[in-house]
């Protein structure tokens, strides 16, 4: 029997749902939800199915035996004479389709590996690896990994250390940047001294001296077996050797700055030991060595920039120790006669002369300005003999926004002199020592300069050792126009101003030389002791005083022992190097710490 509205009764079965003919209409009575109109469109019927199952017309199915042949089409109409079959209530039809909704097509072709250019994949490599840098806490080159999935291949282990290659032992990546986040989050960047890598081998027969950080971040460790380590990534990229017919070691690392005119081939690095200054590029090979004087070896070595823009140039000063041993017995025989006389004579006169050169070598630092491929060597130090003529000790430069070269020569007398460089537009350069600074220490002893390192503006760290309780400053060799420092003490480490030519500050916290001096990012200063002390501190320089008045009267700071951060994980080492992290606005930074055989980072 047909509706009301002529709609024949209609029963819809769709998966387990049963959908009828009529439905309540809110109001206690009935209404027509679904039914066949004889005569009627069929998309009328298809957008009531949709209504009441949410099965899109496109994907409808609609099956009915005695309704029609097939599947309902779209567009049509049922037939005017259609009605209920014999002994049968309703019409029974069946739904073949989904409610959900398919996705859609993609709004791009879809590019196949064979149809990317290789500049696509290059823009593609790098938009991944800074949003992986994005997402890193730091990227401290000779410690960490590139970020990504170089980065997490150790996340599955623990965070214990673990052995990632032969020369290389710590803890895993992840773990690392967990640490350097909480440093940052928790510790306000300051170093916590956790040794959380190794690079080397515990029982190579070999101590590593020196160290230096490159302008890429990678570390160069110097060995006194001659050997020379390139790290990068927690992994040794290079071993080279010094190279030297004479044997021994590699006393000194500096890494040289990068010019723009060098365009990237310029010199990465160079080494001092075994009689030869050598330079070396950023993957190790060598590209020049300078020879010695005869007799002697480096000793010291100091690095710096010479001019602005297009005339700029390195400045590279090395200083000397004699190496050579005279043979005591060559005098121990009495000439007979006096042709022998006269030979021994000669041969007198001769060992005077080679000790007098020798002298005078290891009193004067060389330097060597290299513009391209040119270099011009230089001297440094007395040009007349002032009194006895004593060894350099140590050497150090400082910043200059003029293009001028500061360099600093500090002596076995206690001695700081301090010459300028300055080139001109036709690449003449002039020196001129504007400055000497006697330190003397007010308990009576004789100081010597072991080690200096230049802090901010005209500041600088000299370490000094005494060399005899019983001889005077009176007795010490002066020179010309020297100006006094008076020092509180002979074994420690003094912060000295070359503008106000004062002591402003001493470090007397180590029981043996200060031997390791090394500058932290945030203004604190790490240093190191010798064996006797065996102890790598930490120490707050932002109690210096400021000289407010400029007359040099300020009074000098001084530490004492309670005042610094001991790193026990670290103890004694030979040299100390900041490894900076190479992420942009990054505050992070490592210390490295050539103790005995291996290099151990901390942060």
């Amino acid at each position: 029997m047909a509706a009301a509205d002529g709609t024949l009764p209609t029963t819809l079965k769709w998966s387990k749902k049963v959908f009828f003919s009529t439905r309540s209409d809110g109001d206690g009575g009935l209404e027509a939800a679904l039914g066949i109109r004889p005569g009627g469109s069929t998309n009328e019927f298809k957008e009531t199915v949709e209504q009441l199952t949410g099965v899109p017309i496109a994907r409808q199915k609609l099956l009915c035996k005695h309704g029609w042949k097939g599947t309902l089409r779209s567009d049509a109409t049922f037939d005017a004479n259609l009605s209920l079959p014999p002994k049968q209530a309703s019409f029974v039809v069946t739904l073949i389709g989904s409610a959900e909704k398919l996705p859609e097509p993609p709004k791009t072709r879809t590019k196949f590996q064979e149809d990317i250019t290789p500049e696509e994949i290059e823009a593609e490599r790098n938009r991944k690896q800074m949003e992986d840098e994005d997402r890193a806490e730091g990227m401290i080159v000779a410690l960490q990994r590139p970020p990504g999935a170089s980065r997490g291949a150790d996340s599955n282990r623990t965070a214990e250390p673990y052995q990632y290659d032969r020369p290389t032992y710590g803890l895993p990546q992840h773990r690392i940047e967990s640490i350097l986040r909480d440093r940052r989050t928790k510790h306000d960047g300051k170093l916590m001294g956790n040794v959380v890598m190794t690079l080397g081998l515990e029982l190579r027969r070999a101590y590593v001296n020196d160290l230096a950080v490159l302008a890429d971040g990678t570390l160069v460790s110097a060995l006194d077996d001659g050997h020379i380590q390139m790290w990068r990534h927690a992994e040794m990229m290079e071993d080279i050797v010094h190279g030297n017919a004479d044997g021994g070691g590699v006393e000194h690392v500096v890494a040289m700055p990068q010019l723009p005119s060098d365009g990237g081939n310029g010199p990465a690095f160079a080494t001092a030991g075994q009689g030869v200054v050598r330079l070396w590029d950023e993957d190790g090979q060598g590209l020049a060595a300078l020879r010695s004087p005869p007799g002697t070896s480096p000793s010291s070595v100091a690095v710096t920039t010479l001019g602005q823009g297009n005339d700029e140039s390195t400045l590279l000063a090395a200083a000397y120790k004699i190496t050579h041993r005279s043979d005591p017995n060559q005098f121990r025989l009495v000439p007979q006669d006096e042709a022998g006389r006269q030979r021994r004579a000669a041969a007198e006169e001769q060992e005077r002369q080679l000790q007098q050169q020798l002298a005078m070598s290891a009193s004067r630092a060389h330097v060597y300005i290299r513009k391209g491929n040119q270099v011009r060597q230089m001297e440094a130090g007395p040009r007349n003999q002032e009194g006895s003529l004593l060894p350099i000790t140590a050497l150090a430069t400082l910043p200059a926004n003029d293009g001028s070269a500061t360099l600093v020569l500090g002596d076995a007398a206690g001695r700081l002199r301090i010459t300028r460089f300055r080139s001109d537009e036709g690449n003449a350069v002039d020196l001129e020592e504007y400055l000497n600074l006697q330190l003397r220490s007010t308990d009576g002893t004789v100081l010597s300069i072991v080690c200096i390192e230049p802090l901010s503006g005209s500041l600088l760290a000299v370490s000094t050792r005494q060399l005899s309780e019983g001889l005077h400053q009176e007795s010490q060799p002066r020179p010309i126009n020297y100006i006094g420092i008076n020092v509180p003490a002979g074994q420690a480490l003094h912060i000295i101003d070359l503008e106000t030519k004062t002591c402003r500050g001493t470090v007397n916290g180590h029981k043996d030389v200060v031997h390791a001096i090394c500058l932290l990012p945030d203004g604190c200063l790490a240093t190191c002791g010798g064996k006797m002390d065996a102890k790598t501190r930490v120490w707050d320089l932002s109690k210096l005083q400021d000289d407010k008045s400029g007359d040099g009267c300020a009074e000098a700071t001084v530490w004492s022992e309670a005042e610094s951060k001991e790193l026990e994980e670290v103890g004694y080492v030979f040299g100390l190097a900041v490894l900076p992290d190479t992420k942009p606005g990054s505050q992070h930074y490592a210390l490295a710490a050539a103790r005995y055989n291996v290099v151990r980072v901390c942060i």
